[in-house]
């Protein structure tokens, strides 16, 4: 399989691509950028509001300064006590912390942090990060504030660890000292240890300082380099209790003031026991501390107690922690921690987001928002905004514009429209809620829901040359997808019937991948069947075919458990009639294998036909060469089909070149239902063929065929003119019994312009005459094109090394750019032009893909080596900055060279280099000297802004060089050969007759002919000249001037331009 296309074009809109594996949508998109990962999609997905999106603390910070020191101090520094503790909820938490960049490698230009430290804060859910560097170990710190221990006492340090994928382990150490230095960093709490868990594990270590004093935790990040990410999260500080010093405080509750003020009513009991678990006996008090600072202690409490207060004047709106430390005589007991949201909440992202599927008008509904930290909430004063969705390059989900909104807290908006109207697309919608806090950092994302005309039947899929014409909808997701190994695509490696083109799955490791259609109507059909092609190459996993009918749900045809089969295409058949009279059904394949062995196992299908089938019914299709020459042998390839529902067991095949009947072929081999048999149809042009085209027509033919429309199949051939100059103004008169013709030498040279239309579309090889080379030998790029998600569209042989394509604005992967309005990419003259595009290598230390200079070729067929005149029309793009607006002209810079011996680059030599710029067609010359026996377009634009470079109308002169000697023939048949200009053709039987002279040079290679015809009533001169004739009687009366025939004349003579002509 060479060619694959992991994702699948739907008439314009990318509707769906692959989800990453992995813990979280932060991990998701590491373990993307990790693994260069470049279009992948989340599945059921909850999105950022841009409006409140946070970024990483560093990325803030140089967003706001420059800074040359590798410490990063956030604040002046506050001292804290035992029973400090963070879960960075905010950004106040993250700013105690100094972070050093002890090996001096973070990078952190546009919003990147690589090599440092740094804050992830999502809906006040925060944690530590450190993010690898792709060529250092990590030598970076995060240092606590100071902490007032006692000297000889025992401390519980607690905090959280792990890393994004077991694969890529992380390492750390803890440590700790009396200052924010590296160097003081003495004392040894964890030592270095591989964090390969990717969910937090809780570790509680001890630490015992020597003497009274401020100390500080540092967490110092060592993994090897290329790692994923290293969290760290809730550290906290706590003195180790004594036996006999209290137990925590229980039943403890903190009830944020429902007016939303800033104050809690709080409720505790008192300890009972000691830390040991026997009886309390002394109670010294409890200390409440918020955020680290002690706010009360209550000193009159006896063991066991319970306790209510009100705390005022809580130093901040949202989430605080609450500490409870007991102690007595002994010292300080066990500590209780606890969070809770003090003032008005935000209200929480609505859940439950749903599109119905209703053909009149969409309902969207949702669940009322809550509080996002359960403090104060008041529902009906919530108002919900209606969001589109969109995607960025990376395929994560995004809030679109705002459509919409209701307000007092409803939970319903009406559309206004039916989902089977209009063109196929899908429909995601967002909900967000907002109150007087603000609005939800997120917004829920509804099902996809399918709009547009249901597609109708007879329904035909069969992914001719590796591309789809219907709505098809992939899904993946595994591991396998996750590295971009298993997923839904086409392939031209393999097809059932000859066209070029099929639909694969494929997996890896535990991996689902499949593909659904659009809706089908099945309205209109007396027993509907679905029919497709599969073809197995794996013998393990399980295949599904499935409908989904709308509100009812999944309606499985088949579950087949995979086994070693033939390695050949099977014929596969559902009867679907119990679907009739449903609005539509949508039909699936699936294939799923669950098991953790790493292997790749590919399915394919092919040839999907939904419908009524006819019992007996041939269709047939025919392709061929685009152009021939007179002489030359083609193949016109022919596919016959059976797609009827019985086995036809003969039938006839003729083939017509120009209404003429070429041959007539009997077939008596059974071709059984879905079946197809291809042939190749021989045809010599000949020599004199007069036609500039020829139409080919074949016509398959079998009894009880119920179906004639798809009988015949038509193509056309044109005949392709040798670039050497044929005689000129060719005519003839009758003298006697004989014909005297009469010529002009050949044009020495002829002008020859190739409009690139007659190339195969997206071809980079066998592109005419023309040799290619592709100097840089790089990947090439697109970045053409994106649709309304911001997923890229790609062109054919995107990312295959050439020096240039076939390049057609009108078949973009399937669209019509000039007809949607983009005009960027449009020929010069016609429709295609050659391009060469920007091209990337990997940077082997940064591991991105950077640009390169371009060194792409376009070298011409043979001169004959004459000096001459070059011309061509080329084009660059000037494109739009999308951040700042500004116009960028993307120039290219272009050598036009010349070679008088081959097409070795080695042996060309410059005439002239010229810079495309502007963004319109500019016409370039050149003067190629005498000698040229070849010359060379080169595109050599720097990576600054290389993009791509569009040549159009290539026009140089042809020509044969001297002719050697002419050819005459009549009807068809060679008469003799003369080096003269004339030719007398003697005793010429009376009858039509034909004549075509013929200019033959060197290696006898010919001329297209001129033609002439004699008529039985007199003399007439057809050729591919503008003879005309000035006609006199003998006695001087002018009878024709300027006539363009010699038709009408009477049995006589006359003075025809000068001569004396006799007309029998």
């Amino acid at each position: 399989m060479g060619k694959k296309i992991i994702l699948l074009i739907i008439q314009g809109v990318i509707l769906a691509t692959m989800p990453i594996y992995g813990q979280t949508t932060i991990d998701k998109l590491l373990i993307h950028n990790h693994i260069l990962q470049q279009k992948l999609q989340m599945g059921d997905t909850t999105i950022y509001n841009c409006n409140r999106r946070n970024m990483p603390i560093s990325q803030l910070k140089n967003n706001r300064q420059k800074s040359v020191s590798n410490v990063q101090h956030k604040q002046s520094p506050i001292i804290y006590e035992p029973g400090w503790s963070v879960d960075f909820s905010n950004v106040e938490q993250w700013e105690q912390f100094t972070i050093i960049d002890a090996n001096g490698d973070n990078d952190t230009i546009n919003g990147k942090k690589n090599g440092i430290w740094s804050l992830l804060l999502n809906d006040q859910n925060g944690m530590a990060m450190y993010y690898y560097n792709a060529k250092n170990a990590a030598d970076d710190w995060l240092i606590s504030p100071g902490i007032n221990l006692k000297g000889g006492k025992t401390y519980y340090v607690k905090f959280k660890l792990r890393c994004v994928q077991a694969t890529y382990p992380e390492r750390i150490e803890v440590k700790y000292g009396n200052a924010t230095k590296v160097a003081a960093m003495t004392g040894e709490i964890l030592t270095p240890t591989e964090i390969s868990n990717t969910t937090f594990q809780e570790y509680t270590q001890t630490l015992k300082p020597l003497n009274d004093g401020v100390y500080y935790i540092g967490f110092h990040a060592i993994s090897d380099a290329f790692r994923i990410a290293l969290y760290v999260d809730d550290i906290s500080v706590e003195a180790a209790p004594e036996a006999k010093s209290p137990s925590k405080v229980t039943n403890v509750t903190i009830t944020p003031d429902a007016s939303a003020s800033l104050k809690a009513n709080v409720n505790f009991t008192a300890p009972k026991t000691s830390y040991d678990g026997m009886p309390l006996t002394s109670l010294g008090g409890i200390r409440v501390l918020v955020n680290g600072t002690q706010v009360k202690n209550i000193n009159t409490l006896n063991p066991g107690e319970q306790y209510n207060f009100v705390i005022d004047n809580i130093p901040q709106e949202g989430l605080n922690s609450f500490t409870f430390l007991p102690y007595n005589e002994i010292g300080d007991g066990e500590a209780y921690v606890i969070s809770s949201y003090i003032g008005l909440d935000f209200p929480s992202a609505p859940t439950n987001v749903k599109l119905s599927d209703d053909p009149n008008n969409i309902i969207l509904s949702w669940s009322a928002a809550r509080p996002m930290h359960n403090g104060a909430f008041f529902p009906e004063k919530v108002t919900y905004n209606i969001h589109t969705v969109s995607y960025d390059n990376l395929g994560q989900v995004q809030l679109g514009d705002k459509i919409g909104e209701v307000t007092n807290g409803q939970t319903e908006y009406a559309l206004g429209y039916g989902a089977d109207k209009g063109k196929p697309r899908q429909l995601e919608l967002a909900v967000t809620a907002k109150n007087a806090k603000g609005e939800s950092e997120k917004g829920n994302v509804s099902n996809t829901l399918l709009l547009g005309v249901p597609d109708s039947t007879p329904y035909y899929e069969s992914f001719v040359n590796g591309r789809e014409n219907k709505v098809l909808i992939p899904f993946a997701e595994g591991q396998g997808v996750t590295f971009q190994m298993a997923g839904v695509g086409r392939t031209v490696d393999e097809s059932s019937d000859a066209d070029g083109g099929c639909l694969y799955l494929q997996t890896l490791m535990n991996d689902s991948v499949g593909v659904n259609t659009f809706k089908i109507s099945l309205a209109g059909t007396h027993h509907p069947i679905l029919a497709f092609k599969q073809k197995n190459t794996t013998a393990s996993g399980m295949f599904y075919v499935y409908a989904t009918i709308p509100n009812k749900g999944i309606v499985y045809l088949n579950k087949e458990k995979l086994v070693a089969g033939e390695n050949k295409w099977q014929t596969y058949k559902y009867d679907l009639s119990q679907f009739i009279n449903e609005r539509y059904v949508q039909l699936g394949f699936a294939f799923a294998d669950k098991s953790n062995e790493s292997s790749t196992k590919v399915l394919f299908i092919d040839n999907i036909r939904v419908g009524d089938l006819a019992d007996r019914d041939l269709s047939v299709a025919v392709t061929a060469d685009k152009e021939v020459m007179r002489s030359e042998t083609t193949n016109i390839h022919v596919k016959v089909s059976n797609v009827g529902d019985k086995s036809i067991n003969a039938y006839q095949l003729l083939l017509i070149v120009n209404g003429k009947e070429i041959s007539r072929q009997q077939i008596n081999e059974p071709l059984s239902s879905l079946d197809i048999k291809t042939f190749e149809l021989s045809y010599k042009v000949d020599k004199l063929e007069a036609a500039e085209q020829l139409n080919i027509k074949v016509i398959v033919l079998a009894d009880g065929d119920i179906n004639d429309e798809n009988n015949s199949a038509n193509t056309n051939i044109a005949i392709k003119k040798p670039d050497v100059s044929p005689v000129q103004n060719l005519s003839w008169v009758q003298v006697g019994d004989d014909i005297k013709l009469s010529w002009e030498k050949p044009i020495p040279l002829m002008i020859k312009t190739d409009d690139i239309e007659s190339y195969t579309p997206w071809a980079i090889t066998e592109i005419g005459n023309w040799t290619f080379v592709d100097g840089d030998k790089a990947t090439t790029a697109g970045d053409f094109l994106y649709d309304s998600n911001g997923t890229e569209i790609t062109y054919p042989n995107e990312g295959e090394p050439f020096a240039f394509i076939v390049f057609n604005p009108h078949d973009f992967n399937g669209r019509d750019l000039p007809a949607g309005g983009l005009h960027t990419f449009d020929a010069h003259s016609g429709k295609q032009s050659l391009a060469s595009v920007h091209s990337t290598q990997m940077n082997m230390y940064s591991f991105e893909q950077e640009t390169v200079a371009n060194d792409d070729w376009i070298i011409s067929p043979e001169l004959p080596r004459l000096a001459q005149t070059i011309s061509f029309y080329a084009n660059n793009v000037v494109a739009t900055n999308q951040i700042t607006g500004q116009k960028v002209d993307l120039k290219q810079t272009v050598q036009i060279l010349y070679s008088t011996s081959d097409t070795d680059i080695n042996h060309f030599n410059i005439l002239k280099t010229v810079e495309i710029s502007g963004g319109e067609w500019q016409k370039i010359e050149a003067e190629l000297p005498e000698g040229t026996k070849f010359f060379a377009i080169r595109n050599v634009t720097k990576p600054s802004t290389a993009y791509i470079l569009l040549i159009d109308d290539i026009s140089y002169y042809v020509g044969g060089g001297n002719v050697e000697k002419y050819n005459i023939y009549r009807d068809g048949i060679l008469i003799g050969s003369t080096t003269d200009y004339n030719y007398i053709d003697v005793n010429v039987t009376k009858g039509n007759h034909i004549y075509q002279v013929t200019a033959s040079y060197i290696n006898n290679i010919e001329s297209a002919p001129t033609t002439i015809e004699v008529i039985p009533t007199g003399i007439s001169t057809v050729s591919n000249s503008s003879i005309t004739y000035d006609i006199y009687t003998l006695s001087g009366v002018c009878l024709k001037h300027q006539a363009n025939t010699l038709k009408g004349l009477r049995r006589g003579v006359y003075i025809i331009n000068g001569k004396k002509v006799i007309i029998k």
